[in-house]
């Protein structure tokens, strides 16, 4: 017979607790569609969760016997916000009060970008007054990420400025390991360890590989690459350990150190860029920046933005290419080369006024970017080469027997790959060659990956069917290294020696032994 505890920890937690994936009903399935529309997420799913949902404790066992000291400086929690979903910015906020030690959380502010859904109005302000620690500032009009950012500090009392998210939800004790190398040293930077929180299910898990140091590829695009010790090996560190970006999400900083800085560019708009801008600028002015693998704090990753116009898109590249002539020195040409693929032409651009940034450049004394390359991220050009591999094969990859080509449910790492429509050309700008999700080169890597976005075919090897998803690129071959012949069409793994297919039953792909003479088999790469 079952025992009473059992059968409540079976039956009676709520969905979603200690961070387990909710479980669709029937119902839920006919309402996902809605649960996405202006949130790049199932907000459905997320409504059925408890605001103050327990955890599953992802630290390691050091870091759970770590003690740390008990004056530490107190913080000022910013989080700004764009039309954020009701129970997504509740949690968020019961997380980092529940969560906290209460002597060193000063506040929490929320900086309200021009919200027009009724929830972040009036039923925030009185859902919210009952939380002293919390105070709520209005934008007059649309500003962008980084201009809420700089209201908050702006009436910022906290000694250490923490930067997070409206869509996050804070680990266990993960404000003291923040703070521990601020107090050491005030031009330290410190980043949590990003967990995940699914878009679909709101599962909690563990980022794929855990705290791994943070870089880019020459797109600017933000990227992950292991931790190696003095004999070039793996290693999961759980200390404090320097990173070369940070992903932006969520930080902490001191107040003083951030204006010492200039705080971000203020000729940046909306977002996009700031997290490579500030990161540049610590390193190359003079701080440390640091990842802390026992401060864990989970982020809703959307499935995509549901906020981005094709306005949006061409600031955001106005706001790189800012960055990169303002820090990047020589470097930037590499950039350009990667961003200048395709049918575009920006030479025209106006990226404003760059003096300023300049003379502060000049008057911190900041270091060049070959320093920053030489002495920090040292290790990003074995990942990301300053020269692009060998491309053998570039477009969408279409089944013979369908018509149908292969494409991604979304652009994140482990991503099924899926058959479906081929789309045609398109993009605002010419920012895009093809629709991104379908455009694919494969590379003298021998790697499959979509274009400009470093996810690859791998193989799920500990699934029976040996799945076909998305990982990150990690250059190292392995289950990333694929055979095309022109000839016959195959697709061939080179570990499991078998091809991708399209199944007859479901009509999208899987793994097959191969046969050169099945249709199912064949694929070519189509402009």
């Amino acid at each position: 017979m079952m025992s009473p505890l059992v059968y409540f920890n079976v039956h009676l937690i709520g969905p979603g607790e200690y961070g387990r994936p909710y479980v669709y009903t029937e119902e839920d399935n006919k309402r996902k569609s809605f649960g996405y529309l202006g949130n790049g997420f199932n907000a459905h799913v997320s409504d059925k969760i408890s605001v103050e949902r327990a955890l599953p404790d992802t630290r390691d066992q050091p870091c759970k016997d770590r003690l740390y000291p008990s004056r530490l400086p107190n913080v000022s929690v910013i989080i700004p916000f764009h039309n954020e979903h009701w129970s997504t910015l509740l949690r968020t906020v019961h997380g980092v009060i529940g969560r906290t030690p209460p002597h060193l959380l000063g506040e929490v502010i929320l900086v309200d970008d021009f919200s027009s859904k009724e929830n972040c109005g009036r039923p925030l302000n009185e859902y919210m007054a009952t939380f002293p620690q919390v105070r709520i500032l209005r934008m007059k009009q649309r500003e962008g990420l980084i201009r809420a950012r700089l209201r908050g500090v702006e009436v910022a009392r906290g000694n250490v400025l923490v930067f997070m998210d409206a869509h996050c939800e804070v680990n266990v004790n993960w404000l003291p390991p923040l703070l521990e190398p601020i107090s050491v040293s005030m031009t330290t930077v410190t980043i949590p360890t990003i967990d995940v929180i699914d878009h679909a299910t709101f599962e909690y898990k563990e980022q794929q590989g855990g705290p791994m140091r943070g870089v880019f590829d020459w797109q600017l695009n933000y990227k992950r690459i292991p931790v190696l010790d003095g004999r070039g090996r793996k290693v999961r560190p759980t200390l404090p350990f320097s990173t070369p970006v940070m992903p932006g999400g969520v930080f902490a900083i001191d107040k003083e150190f951030f204006h010492h800085l200039g705080g971000y560019d203020s000729g940046l708009e909306i977002w996009g860029g700031e997290q490579f801008e500030l990161s540049f600028k610590i390193w190359q002015c003079g701080g440390v920046l640091q990842e802390v693998p026992c401060s864990r704090v989970g982020h809703v990753f959307r499935k995509f933005s549901p906020y981005a116009t094709d306005n949006d898109v061409l600031q955001i590249l106005k706001n790189y290419m800012r960055v990169a002539e303002v820090w990047m020195d020589d470097y930037r040409q590499y950039y350009y080369k990667r961003m200048l693929r395709g049918p575009k032409n920006f030479t025209n651009f106006d990226l404003g006024d760059l003096s300023s940034q300049k003379a502060l450049r000049q008057r911190l004394g900041c270091r060049d970017f070959g320093w920053f390359m030489r002495e920090v991220a040292s290790d990003l050009v074995k990942h990301y080469p300053l020269q692009d591999p060998d491309i053998l094969q570039q477009g969408r990859i279409q089944s013979v027997g369908t018509g149908l080509c292969l494409d991604s449910d979304g652009l994140n790492s482990e991503d099924p790959v899926v058959l479906r429509r081929c789309r045609d050309r398109q993009g605002a700008f010419g920012l895009t060659k093809t629709y991104p999700n379908q455009n694919f080169t494969y590379t003298g890597l021998k790697e499959i990956e979509i274009t400009d976005r470093h996810l690859c075919f791998d193989v799920d090897s500990l699934s029976r069917e040996k799945t076909l998803v998305f990982l990150t690129c990690h250059g190292e071959g392995g289950n990333q290294m694929w055979e095309y012949h022109k000839v016959t069409g195959l697709l061939r793994h080179l570990v499991s020696k078998l091809c991708i297919a399209v199944d007859n039953g479901s009509y999208q792909p899987t793994m097959m032994p191969c046969d050169y003479s099945s249709e199912s088999q064949q694929w070519i790469f189509i402009s």
